[in-house]
């Protein structure tokens, strides 16, 4: 059940308002009993309302289940990579963990949604996405390593999976940890460890122990929301022998941080994490499909430099989308713009 409705915010200020005007009466009447029982009551319907009206607002707790920390989607083990077991009509998210051999990052949490299709038959392969969660994120008791719980916790990646699935698209979504929620790694090789390979090496070679997941470039698409973002679309963009597609939700379109170049590229070079250099230095890269999805309410430095991006890529020939949102830097739009943007890889994917 949905509590980003305005109507949850409505109904609480009308309690509170009938509320008030007990209270009122019982002053008027000196029923002091009345008074006992509902002033407490009227200020917590107030705190009530004022929750629904930022939950509306800002998109914290999107379902009933999330309120209660109850997951809003099947859950598996990891075992159902490898050997998958049962019927499950809305597909399973797995828990599992991913090393990080080649990076030296460790071993990193990752969750996998895994389509109905990859139980009921047991023959077919499928096209991957991986999702990429920005930062600091959502906390929960894996700490530095929750990032991937924004994707299906709060960003409902499962949803539009399901969506693709039930159109006959069936994907195989990996939600990864590409930063540490104690740092704004960006997804670069740096002072901050081995990020870029991690994603393009270590993810990659996980993905291609399971044959029933394809790894063509052709067959995978990567995208993510904010920091996820711009990790995405510089990625695919340095390696279009990896990825066909990716999306960018609400993520500059080159790498950078508040602790400056020095912190987070040591010696590298900034211009390799450049959308804009790399697609003019690499002509390859222009065979990455992009679609970027940005609120009109975000920083206007984010938008003017998505917009910017987007031209001087078309003009370059490039495959690139642009789509507008209602809202701010929110999950609130990344839930929808990472409904459409599923879609839209998928369809994609199947294309190829």
């Amino acid at each position: 059940m949905s509590l980003i409705n305005i109507w949850w915010m409505l109904g609480a200020a009308l309690i509170t308002i009938i509320l008030i005007g007990l209270a009122v009466t019982a002053v008027r009447r000196r029923h002091k009993w009345w008074l006992l029982v509902l002033v407490p009551v009227t200020l917590a319907s107030v705190v009530l309302t004022a929750g629904f009206a930022l939950n509306y607002e800002l998109g914290w707790v999107s379902n009933v289940g999330k309120l209660f920390g109850v997951p809003p989607y099947d859950v598996g083990t990891d075992a159902q990579l490898a050997n998958p077991q049962g019927n499950w009509p809305r597909g399973q998210v797995i828990e599992t963990s991913i090393p990080g051999t080649s990076s030296g990052v460790g071993d990193r949490f990752a969750m996998v949604y895994l389509p109905p299709q990859y139980y009921s038959d047991p023959s077919a392969t499928f096209p991957v996405i991986y999702a990429l969660h920005g930062t600091p994120g959502v906390e929960d008791p894996r700490g530095e390593d929750a990032g991937p719980y924004d994707i299906f916790v709060n960003a409902d990646a499962d949803n539009p999976a399901l969506a693709a699935a039930k159109a006959g698209r069936p994907v195989v979504v990996i939600a990864p940890v590409v930063s540490p929620m104690s740092m704004d790694t960006e997804c670069v090789d740096g002072p901050m460890g081995k990020w870029q390979t991690y994603l393009t090496v270590d993810i990659p070679a996980w993905t291609a122990q399971f044959p029933r997941m394809r790894t063509s470039a052709a067959d995978t698409a990567i995208g993510g929301f904010s920091m996820g973002g711009t990790c995405a679309q510089i990625t695919a963009l340095r390696h279009p022998d990896q990825y066909s597609s990716a999306g960018n939700l609400s993520g500059f379109t080159k790498a950078s941080n508040a602790a400056g170049d020095a912190a987070l590229f040591g010696s590298g070079s900034p211009a390799a994490y450049d959308s804009t250099a790399i697609i003019a230095n690499d002509p390859a890269a222009r065979s990455v499909a992009l679609w970027l999805g940005v609120g009109t309410d975000d920083d206007p430095d984010l938008v003017a430099d998505m917009t910017n991006f987007a031209k001087t890529a078309q003009a370059d020939g490039m495959t690139v989308e642009l789509t507008t949102y209602a809202g701010g830097h929110t999950f609130d739009v990344w839930r929808l713009a990472l409904a459409d943007w599923i879609d839209w890889a998928a369809k994609r994917l199947y294309a190829n």
